[in-house]
């Protein structure tokens, strides 16, 4: 049985069946569902996600650390009365292209860990 209901200036249907309205919704295109994630209950989607998580947090206090103790290490270059090359070559190329390698391998694990997660 279909009553017609005016919102907003819009008339469209509604769908009545034993009593209650039906809310109707379009299906998604099929090139939007992960067809291999069918299979896949609530508890491996969050247990995915939880160990997504888990290495996610475990990285970054990992390159915390690291950023912590080159720091620490660039700072006692500066306090020692050591050659020009010794403070600031070494301070500060090697210091950051280590902080970019750093970086670089949290982008590449995240990127892999979002994969296995598979969304």
């Amino acid at each position: 049985m279909k009553h017609s209901l005016c919102c907003c200036c819009k008339s469209f249907d509604l769908l009545i069946f034993k009593g209650k309205i039906l809310d109707v919704y379009r299906a998604p295109e099929p090139t939007d569902i992960l067809w291999e994630n069918l299979h896949k209950t609530f508890k491996d989607k969050t247990s995915a996600r939880f160990k997504t998580a888990i290495a996610t947090f475990f990285l970054l206090a990992l390159s915390t650390v690291c950023i912590i103790v080159l720091s620490n290490f660039q700072e006692g270059l500066n306090h020692n009365d050591g050659s020009f090359f010794e403070k600031y070559l070494v301070g500060l190329v090697v210091i950051n292209i280590e902080i970019y390698t750093i970086e670089f391998v949290i982008f590449i694990v995240l990127k892999k860990l979002a994969s296995l997660e598979g969304h």
